[in-house]
């Protein structure tokens, strides 16, 4: 498997709404890109071959095949991708141990929940640091990467001192653009200057829990609590910051939350 960023992904179903979705679901990672997909089996190993693909979602009902032979098929490639299997018919496959019993890959049931999609780029983003792979029926190592455990070091604004942040520790990042570079926010209302050089893809591909809201903020969508049409309000001590919000940068922001 390929190690470099951003990591490729595929998807393989045959409905395109489930695959819409599921592409939109995952432009909230800054650190994937999908490079292809395929409607069936026969489409699938075409693609995967030529695209190599670091990270497959293989939808299991398939108009000519099952996903579970053709995973058996990707494996027998050399370096397969880390496959997570989805699909809307738990009780069709929980019973006989087929698919969510076996730890060599992931899963996920549809509709997909951002929060279990969340669960699943962690355990693959710890599979590409580690080459240890976690099953989705086993939690997280507490050392995995973008755990809430994980810290920021960056320039303070004044001292040029290293400060190490974790990451609930910090509200939101915004763009200096006077002094053109980017700022963290934290809980004790410290303003943390990033080296000049910390671009936004930089600080988003810090933790899945930063969002880019505007082209001049980032946010942790922890502290998310009202998205207006112009801008995001925010949980305290963060209640009093003018974040904004983006049209372009809108939709991401909704399908990382849930609506009822």
């Amino acid at each position: 498997m390929s190690h470099e960023f951003p990591s490729t992904v595929t998807i393989v179903d045959d409905d395109p709404r489930a695959v819409e979705r599921l592409t939109e679901m995952l432009a909230a990672y800054s650190d994937l890109s999908i490079v292809s997909s395929a409607a069936n089996a026969a489409g699938a190993i075409a693609t995967i071959e030529q695209h190599r693909p670091d990270l497959l979602f293989l939808d299991i009902d398939l108009p000519d095949g099952n996903g579970l032979e053709l995973l058996s098929a990707i494996n027998e490639m050399d370096e397969p991708p880390y496959t997570v299997m989805y699909t809307a018919y738990y009780d069709k496959y929980a019973s006989d141990g087929k698919l969510f019993h076996r730890g060599e890959h992931d899963y996920l049931l549809k509709p997909i929940d951002i929060r279990e999609l969340d669960k699943t780029i962690q355990r693959f983003r710890y599979t590409i640091a580690t080459g240890s792979h976690i099953s989705s029926i086993h939690p997280l190592p507490e050392t995995a990467p973008e755990t809430d455990t994980r810290i920021v070091v960056a320039l303070t604004q004044v001292t040029a001192e290293m400060r190490v942040m974790h990451i609930s520790d910090i509200g939101f990042f915004r763009y200096n653009s006077k002094r053109k570079l980017w700022e963290a926010i934290t809980r004790d209302n410290t303003v943390v200057t990033l080296k000049k050089t910390s671009s936004a893809t930089d600080i988003l591909n810090l933790s899945p829990k930063f969002i880019q809201t505007h082209q001049s903020y980032i946010v942790n969508i922890d502290y998310v609590l009202l998205i207006g049409k112009s801008k995001v309000n925010l949980f305290a001590p963060f209640q009093d910051a003018e974040v904004m919000v983006g049209r372009i940068y809108l939709k991401n922001l909704q399908n990382r939350l849930h609506f009822l």
